[in-house]
């Protein structure tokens, strides 16, 4: 059976209280790409199980939060711990637009 890909442009911000909300529970893996001229380099994940709810910051078995370093012109596999949150949000050093594919 085929799988379901969704692809969004999310406009992240500095605040996990004001960057977007992503519905995540369908997903099974998925891309972050980040185009050229966006000056961000660390992305921090968050999740919540209701979409107006409080979100945390994501952490991994370890306990240690999940953040992933990037740089424009480059795609990267969304980080392995996210998979099974059913809202996330991401938010980035500085504020610019990245464009979220995910699979279900």
């Amino acid at each position: 059976m085929p799988h379901d890909a969704r692809s969004q442009k999310v406009e992240l911000t500095d605040s996990s209280t004001t960057t977007p909300v992503i519905s995540f529970g369908h997903a099974i893996a998925g891309e972050i790409r980040i185009d050229a001229g966006e000056a961000m380099v660390t992305l921090t994940y968050f999740s919540c199980n209701t979409k107006d709810g409080t979100f945390y910051p994501c952490r991994d078995s370890s306990g240690t939060a999940i953040t992933q370093t990037v740089a424009h012109t480059n795609a990267y596999q969304l980080p392995a711990s996210i998979i099974g949150r059913k809202f996330i949000r991401i938010t980035a050093n500085a504020a610019g637009d990245v464009y979220l594919t995910t699979q279900a």
